[in-house]
């Protein structure tokens, strides 16, 4: 297990074999913030989400080190995902730009994560997902 939030922050982004950098732009967390909270800040409720979703990680291993029951279960609201695939596709349309499926469908995922937070508004989620896109071309 290890032993704090830091630790498991390091540990996700060492693993997703990325710069912090790039973390922060997949996580939707600016890379100054998830440096403070590599040097032992704690993370406020929303970043802490955020970096769970985009490691695809349960946010009570994210914060505690301990996983949830075996039986807990993700569910996926459809008309997000729905949404979030036309976003991307329609950037990927307008921008000329084709990607390989996995590249795809993890932009695709991280858009519908962002539309699932509800302080977030579409036209913030549009422009992140068109740095998504430009950033996996």
């Amino acid at each position: 297990m290890s032993e704090n939030f830091s630790d498991r922050l390091r540990q996700i982004i060492a693993k997703a074999g990325i710069s912090t950098s790039q973390f922060a732009l997949r996580c939707g967390v600016p890379q100054r913030v998830l440096s403070y909270y590599e040097h032992g800040r704690k993370p406020t409720a929303q970043a802490a989400l955020r970096i769970a979703r985009a490691a695809n990680v349960s946010l009570e291993w994210l914060i505690s080190g301990e996983e949830p029951p075996t039986d807990a279960i993700r569910s996926i609201d459809v008309e997000k995902l729905k949404t979030a695939i036309e976003i991307v596709e329609e950037i990927l349309k307008t921008e000329q730009i084709e990607l390989d499926t996995g590249k795809k469908a993890e932009i695709i995922t991280l858009v519908c994560q962002d539309l699932c937070v509800p302080s977030t508004s579409g036209p913030i989620v549009k422009r992140r997902a068109l740095s998504l896109v430009k950033s996996a071309a």
